[in-house]
């Protein structure tokens, strides 16, 4: 299949983006009676007439037609190709295929494959369960529980597809013994292990090859689109700073409101980028040379947010009395970057003009006898740094927008930085949600191992609580569960009992079954259902029971509907008796680990810090059902960034400026003192009388600065260990502010 250039996704994406931007402007009421319009921008208006919870129902977009296509053509093609191999179980195939199937097609054919090697590795254990325990069934529940547990211990341990393949893990080794032991089962182990393995095989061929001739670019134009959004949104961030640092200054005009949630989404968005990246290459493959470019460009985007906050809460702190013209040098080239309306090489340009500006102001601040006060130097050092970083940012967008291979890196990309856990009792509790859930269901089994619905049980329910465990809302996705299966299986039902004894082939069974999976996959392109609807199909495709052999009797559909209804159960029982479920409590949990990740910011990589503790910092809005950080979290979160970043650079400035040593040992205490009380998560009170030391600090370094010969090195060094440390300050007052609101609301949740 023909590659798609980068270049035209990108200009794909900017038309089609300006397009949408010029028509935010009609509002739905305007729309829907307005005629003097285009077509089709009547069109497009309408759509925004329909409800939201039945706009995917009614006018479906072209991407999720594609998606609701795709899913037919794969699962109907993987049962069909399993039945005309004769493999044990064809609806297993189909099955697999809703399981794998993703939005983004490069994604579906990563989960594909991480879902074959899980499916090896549980065929591989389920033979060694079986070969060990297979005659003392109470010993074969126990080895089982205890294998899905460490599964899912290893699930939380890493993310997307490599957590994904753990789970399938768990999951398949459940299926293949417990389908071994059935009673109506006449197979050896090594027979259902293989044929698991086989129809699973299938269904992954089936999906890779559905993807890659389905493929219009999906993956690679949303990941450029999201980058080109995500660029603007840093141009209109700099465009609000340089607002408030006039409005601040002047006494006149208008603010952009608090920014703290507009940076937390900005963090978010990056990070979402970077969990989009890896997968581009699988329908671009010449990304791959540039996979290395585009994470340093996450990176440094990450560090803009970090900038931003910074030099946000500096100016909010000293108000009028600060120099900020530094930061009009910014404001042109802010301007086209929040359009995107000039190509890249005119954006670098822009930048590299604002650059050299600052560094001339920086460079006769630094020769000058009698520089300026250390708050405004703070505001031309942030303006500097804020150029720099956006200048990297954009020459590595002009390299992936012209695919210049030879100006980008070659190297592999590094490991992300947040893939291992902090809050270590809570994946033990996890883990131990899903051995309990097991036991329970087997010892329903061992008192009623010839019934399959205690099969079902067992094989299901170890799954259920393996994947929703580790989630925010263990018991809300288990609910949503249940729906997804109640509607399956009334459908599965209907098509089972009145409309298949009147097929007559395969083209018939398609006629029956593309309405459902049609409709399921349209929903499952919606965040807030696709959790039911992927289970819709799943439950649909167990329960109608597709094979060679014969259909399901009514007894036995029974059987598979009680089964898959006592899995829920099971599950949500080792839910309530293991999980937290306390939100308030979660959410101290989840405070404690991010402060104590803040304390190892202090030391090791800045990179590994900042996309660990942005990551910690995305996932505490999992906590609140309205998509918000409750109690005013992102400003004490953004606060104690700004605050290490802020430490880790005055480390290095007081150890290699020539400083006397006693102001060195100040600076060390100081540092020790902020890493002490990040990590004790002191009070109010305890952050004033910190904030007082750092301002002294600021000023006698600021007096040592001055005391220096002008030009020299250890001058410059001096100066900037004097900047950050007025910037912690800053920080500290921000982070004080933050701790005293949620100290008032929710006592003990950041002060210890």
């Amino acid at each position: 299949m023909r590659s798609i250039p980068v270049t035209h996704i990108t200009l794909w994406c900017h038309d089609r983006v300006a397009r949408a931007g010029r028509h935010r402007v009609v509002g739905p009421v305007i729309a829907c009676s307005a005629g003097s319009v285009t077509g089709r921008r009547r069109v497009v208006d309408e759509r925004e007439c329909v409800p939201n919870s039945i706009a995917w129902l009614i006018r479906p977009d072209g991407h999720q037609i594609l998606f609701a296509l795709r899913l037919v053509v794969a699962v109907s093609t993987a049962i069909y190709i399993a039945m005309w191999l004769e493999l044990g179980r064809p609806f297993w195939s189909g099955l697999e295929v809703a399981l794998m199937m993703q939005l983004l097609p490069g994604n579906t054919v990563a989960r594909a494959a991480a879902r074959v090697g899980g499916t090896l590795v549980a065929g591989i254990a389920a033979l060694i369960i079986l070969g060990l325990f297979r005659q003392t069934p109470a010993l074969m529940i126990v080895a089982l529980a205890c294998w899905v547990s460490a599964c899912a211990f290893g699930l939380q341990l890493f993310r997307e597809n490599l957590s994904h393949a753990f789970g399938v893990v768990g999951f398949i080794t459940g299926v293949i013994v417990m389908f071994t032991v059935s009673a109506m089962s006449t197979s050896t182990p090594f027979d259902v292990a293989q044929s698991r393995v086989a129809e699973c095989c299938v269904a992954a061929v089936v999906v890779a090859v559905v993807n890659v001739l389905f493929s219009t670019g999906a993956t690679a134009r949303r990941y450029y689109a999201r980058r080109a959004e995500v660029l603007r949104d840093v141009g209109r961030e700099m465009q609000a700073v340089i607002a408030s640092a006039q409005a601040t200054t002047t006494g006149c005009g208008g603010s952009a409101g608090d920014p703290h949630p507009r940076l937390a989404r900005l963090a978010q968005s990056v990070l979402s980028l970077e969990a989009l990246r890896p997968y581009v290459r699988w329908e671009h493959p010449g990304f791959a040379a540039f996979d290395r470019v585009a994470q340093r460009m996450d990176r440094d985007l990450l560090s803009l947010t970090s900038a931003f906050s910074a030099l946000h809460v500096h100016i909010a702190r000293h108000g009028m009395a600060l120099d900020t013209t530094p930061l009009a040098e910014l404001a042109d080239a802010a301007e086209h970057l929040a359009t995107l309306a000039v190509p890249p090489a005119v954006l670098k340009d822009d930048f590299d003009r604002a650059h050299a500006a600052l560094v001339a102001q920086a460079d006769a601040e630094r020769d000058r006898a009698s520089p300026h006060a250390i708050d405004d130097r703070v505001v031309l050092g942030r303006a500097l740094e804020l150029a720099e970083r956006t200048r990297s940012v954009l020459i590595r967008h002009e390299i992936l927008v012209s695919e210049d291979a030879s100006r980008s890196a070659q190297a592999a990309p590094d490991r992300p930085g947040f893939s291992w856990p902090t809050n270590w009792p809570r994946v033990l509790r996890n883990s131990l949600a899903s051995l309990v859930a097991i036991l329970m269901a087997g010892t329903f089994w061992l008192h009623f191992h010839d019934q399959t619905m205690s099969i079902i049980m067992v094989a299901l329910g170890g799954a259920i609580a393996t994947l929703f465990s580790a989630g925010p809302s263990p018991i809300g996705s288990a609910a949503n569960f249940a729906k997804g299966a109640i509607v399956a299986t009334a459908a599965s039902f209907v098509i089972n009992f009145f409309w298949v004894p009147m097929a007559t082939g395969f083209v018939s069974y398609l006629v029956l079954t593309t309405p459902v999976l049609f409709v399921a996959g349209l929903a499952m392109t919606q965040p807030s259902i696709a959790l039911p609807a992927r289970i819709t199909v799943v439950v649909f495709e167990l329960t109608l029971h597709t094979q060679n052999t014969a259909r399901l009797d009514l007894p036995t559909f029974a059987q598979f509907a009680l089964g898959v209804y006592g899995a829920v159960t099971v599950a949500m029982l080792a839910f309530a008796l293991v999980v937290e479920r306390d939100p308030e409590r979660q959410l101290r949990h989840q405070i404690r680990d991010l402060f104590r990740e803040l304390t190892r910011g202090l030391h090791g990589s800045r990179v590994r810090f900042e996309s660990r503790v942005y990551d910690r910092l995305n996932q505490l809005a999992l906590l609140d059902g309205r998509g918000h950080h409750p109690y005013g979290l992102n400003q004490a979160v953004l606060a104690a960034i700004n605050l290490v970043l802020e430490a880790r650079r005055l480390r290095v400035y007081v150890r290699r400026a020539c400083l006397s040593a006693s102001l060195a040992n100040r600076a060390g205490r100081v540092l020790a003192d902020v890493e002490a009380a990040l990590a004790d998560r002191r009070g109010h009170e305890a952050i004033i009388v910190l904030r007082q030391t750092l301002d002294t600090l600021a000023h006698d370094l600021d007096a040592a600065f001055i005391k220096a010969r002008p030009s020299t090195s250890s001058r410059r060094l001096i100066g900037r260990a004097a900047i950050s440390a007025s910037v912690m300050s800053s920080a500290l007052s921000d982070y004080g502010e933050a701790v005293q609101t949620a100290a008032r609301r929710a006592p003990g949740l950041v002060t210890a």
